[in-house]
């Protein structure tokens, strides 16, 4: 698919280590944001690996993110990058046109499912958004059709991956039976010398909390340690979500990513599900450069306010995670969401306390399933608004 001179060069590459040649796809979720998923895109085809296939998984976005996608793959759209992107996807542009096929949720035929063999880049077209878990497990769900499938790599639209990342991932993986996923370096996009995540993060089920591991640190610190990969492994309950590498055998004995969420919490259950069966595994000489927070409203690194879009989710999935999971630690995780509606009255921030307190009481009511094919933001609010004393004092931030 690729032309001529990065070809040749990814083959000779793959003869050099024959370990290379598993068969790799990469999974990437867009909504509404096609502007950092060609950027993502760019980055990926410039990966020194010899076998993979991208798939990208639209939910339903309504900016016209297909359309741009596809002409982008044509070689009829050349995206503007800035920053960090400006200087590290200089040169060594990514041939156009890359063949590709389009597939929607109503033409997933046996016939069409027997071409994705045939391109290195496919679209997928949700229809919908039925959010982080279920994007992504329409594109799992088509890789898997492949026999050939070795490792899947859930990749954040909003990251940019070094050249060798994929290599290291590989390379980890085959180094240990034992894994079933993987995880890397992430870095700020934003501020490259500080580090999101090494490898994943540790978590306290009884706050319903998580920390990434290496947060805020700077990365030139942890760079030269040799045992660094090691004392990770030790500290790790699972993968950082912007960067998941999985091998096939993972996905048929634990499953899919768990769909009872929409957004937030997915790896805490990937972790414990599969944590009495498979290891997880740190590759820190992968890098990839994490954007956080573009679509859901969310930023650590510049301590932003969160969008009630992501203080709903965030607080909804910590519930439902501990139902799931810790249901006797279920008190004391309300406690905790409470204190933090306050640390939000503290800070001034009404809308995002409100909306933490109501989802307690919301999702206490919630189904046990969650209503299919419907947003739970969107029926948070309809609830909210039932109440005409609710509708007043919500109305201003919604």
């Amino acid at each position: 698919m690729l032309q001529n001179a990065e070809q040749e060069t990814r083959i000779v590459f793959s003869q050099e280590n024959p370990e290379f040649l598993n068969n790799v796809y990469i999974i990437i979720l867009n909504y509404n944001n096609y502007k950092d998923s060609l950027e993502c895109l760019e980055s990926v085809f410039r990966l020194k690996y010899a076998k993979f296939t991208v798939i990208v998984c639209d939910n339903g976005s309504t900016d016209s993110s297909l359309e741009f996608l596809q002409r982008w793959a044509q070689g009829n759209f050349i995206p503007q990058f800035s920053g960090l992107g400006a200087s590290f996807l200089a040169g060594n542009v990514v041939p156009k046109p890359i063949p590709y096929l389009f597939l929607d949720k109503d033409n997933l035929t046996q016939r069409t499912i027997n071409q994705i063999e045939q391109f290195q880049l496919i679209f997928l077209d949700n229809g919908e958004n039925i959010g982080f878990g279920a994007g992504n497990n329409a594109g799992i769900r088509l890789a898997l059709t492949d026999p050939k499938l070795d490792y899947v790599w859930v990749l954040n639209n909003d990251t940019v991956v070094d050249p060798d990342s994929l290599i290291h991932l590989v390379r980890k993986m085959i180094s240990d039976p034992l894994l079933g996923a993987c995880g890397n370096t992430t870095l700020y996009y934003h501020d490259p010398e500080i580090i999101q995540a090494l490898g994943g993060f540790s978590f306290i089920p009884w706050i319903g909390m998580s920390r990434q591991l290496g947060h805020l640190k700077k990365w030139r610190s942890f760079i030269h340690r040799k045992d660094l990969e090691e004392k990770i492994e030790q500290k790790m309950y699972w993968i950082q979500g912007a960067s998941i590498f999985l091998k096939r055998e993972f996905l048929e004995k634990i499953g899919l990513i768990s769909e009872d969420y929409f957004l937030y919490s997915e790896e805490q259950d990937w972790g414990i599900r599969s944590s009495q069966i498979f290891r997880s595994g740190y590759a820190s000489k992968s890098i990839v450069y994490h954007k956080e927070g573009r679509t859901t409203g969310s930023n650590s690194i510049r301590r932003e306010k969160k969008s009630l879009f992501s203080e709903f989710y965030l607080t909804r999935s910590r519930i439902v995670f501990t139902k799931k999971h810790y249901p006797h630690f279920l008190p004391l995780i309300c406690s905790v969401q409470l204190f933090l509606a306050l640390m939000r009255l503290s800070k001034n921030q009404l809308g995002n306390a409100l909306t933490i307190i109501l989802c307690i009481i919301f999702t206490g009511k919630e189904k046990a399933k969650q209503i299919e094919n419907e947003h739970p933001f969107e029926e948070f609010k309809d609830w909210i608004f039932s109440s005409k004393i609710l509708e007043l004092i919500m109305s201003r931030f919604f």
